[in-house]
This record gives C-alpha cells, sequence and structure tokens, in this order.
C-alpha cells in the first residue's frame, strides 16, 4: 500500500466516523439510534473503533464515540469474540506520531513500512 493509499484510508475512516458522531446522541442511551440493546451498525462500528485502539490508531476516533467500544467489550454477548484480544493498549492521539508509530513516510521521516 503506498503512503498516498494509507493516506486516503485515514481521511475516509475519519469522515464515516465523524457522520457516526454526528448521530450518535449519548443521552439517549448508549447505543447510536439510542436502543436499550446493540444494532448491528453499532456492533459494527464498536469492532472498527476496538481495531483501530488495537493498533494504535484510535486517535482517528472522536471522543464523542470512543465509549461505543466499551459498550460492546461491556456487552455480554460480545465477552467471547473480544476475549484475548489487546484492547488495553495506549494510543498515540496526533497524526504525525500515527504516522511515525506506522512506519508511514511524511516529509521528514524516510521510514517505509
Amino acid at each position: 500500500m503506498t503512503d498516498s493509499e494509507i493516506k486516503a484510508q485515514v481521511e475516509n475512516s475519519k469522515k464515516f466516523l465523524a457522520k457516526i458522531a454526528d448521530l450518535y446522541e449519548p443521552a439517549n442511551g448508549p447505543w447510536i439510534w439510542g436502543q436499550r440493546n446493540p444494532t448491528a451498525l453499532d456492533v459494527q462500528v464498536a469492532v472498527f473503533i476496538a481495531r483501530l485502539h488495537d493498533v494504535r490508531w484510535c486517535g482517528l476516533v472522536p471522543a464523542k464515540i470512543a465509549q461505543l467500544r466499551e459498550n460492546v467489550i461491556g456487552d455480554i454477548g460480545m465477552a467471547g469474540v473480544v476475549s484475548g484480544a489487546k484492547y488495553n493498549v495506549q494510543c498515540a492521539r496526533s497524526g504525525r506520531e500515527l504516522r511515525n508509530e506506522k512506519g508511514i513516510r511524511t516529509s521528514t521521516t524516510k521510514k517505509t513500512i
């Protein structure tokens, strides 16, 4: 994957997660649509957020929806799905830190992926 392809996917992820953040109102309940139980969208978004966390790219996740990850992981129905996964990784916050950790070349970095 080229640097420009990675950058494009990072931007796509940011846009997607920003749209989800616009839909989510935590005051309505723990899930995106305010339901008592997660919908398919809730689960898919939470798994995506958990994966971003796992690979230390959680800086892409808007703070407003970061809780969705915990909502799914804490749900009894998901306990077996995520057991043993590395979800306690500390995440970088800045784009530069994320790029440097992943070895993505920038104007000041010559590392390769």
